[in-house]
């Protein structure tokens, strides 16, 4: 019985540490979700939709961000004219198309953490040649993810200065700016993988919730749009 005590238990299979990483994301976008706004998929009134928040976080970009959209829109005045669900609708769609491959990216992210790194992936034209390991096509994925999510962002302040609406108060906006940074923090933990082991696993897990409340996200814009 002793050497039953002392015995080493059995590591758990990688399957289960995946499921406890997944639920643990889940909870933390979960808590995002919740603490921003509790959101939901009804089309909400004007006043629902865009938060109260004018002088809140983002306070400190508007400047910069009401003087991009001003200068867009002088430089080409006719995005005013544009038919209203392309300007409510375009960026949603466009972002959506981009998740996609960003997902893509993530379960590549989890194929290298389970040991599956030498297994080939897909790759998209202009990304690489070919199909790659899932070790190098993970980091080309998240690098096109966060370039292209960043600059849909700006085109969707443009459309909504474009539509005479307020670019930054609200929860869909506040969620961008929190993908945003949790997506550049992605990026630099992997160069402290070689000096902190846990920067891998933080890696790892803060992936996956940055995925969901990306979605969280979504479901505000969607939000967001049906309002306008």
């Amino acid at each position: 019985a002793a050497a039953r005590l002392m015995a080493p238990s059995p590591r758990r299979p990688q399957s289960s540490r995946f499921a406890a990483s997944l639920l643990l994301a889940l909870c933390a976008a979960a808590l995002l979700g919740q603490a921003f706004t509790g959101f939901g998929f009804r089309a909400p009134s004007r006043t629902q939709a865009v938060s109260r928040r004018a002088g809140g976080p983002l306070e400190g970009l508007r400047g910069p961000l009401e003087a991009v959209a001003k200068t867009s829109l002088e430089v080409n005045p006719a995005l005013k004219e544009f038919p209203k669900p392309v300007l409510v609708w375009l960026h949603p769609v466009a972002q959506a198309v981009v998740f996609i491959a960003f997902a893509y990216g993530v379960y590549l992210g989890w194929q290298v953490r389970t040991g599956k790194g030498e297994e080939p992936a897909f790759v998209l034209p202009g990304l690489g040649s070919g199909p790659l390991p899932a070790s190098e096509a993970h980091p080309l994925y998240m690098r096109f993810a966060l370039g292209v999510f960043l600059f849909n962002a700006i085109g969707g302040i443009i459309n909504l200065a474009a539509l005479g609406q307020p670019i930054l108060e609200s929860d869909h906006a506040l969620t961008a700016v929190a993908g945003l940074v949790l997506l550049v923090l992605q990026a630099v933990l992997p160069a402290l993988f070689s000096i902190a082991p846990a920067a891998r696993t933080a890696h790892a897990y803060l992936g996956s919730a940055t995925a969901l409340l990306l979605v969280a996200h979504a479901a505000l814009g969607t939000n967001l749009g049906l309002s306008l």
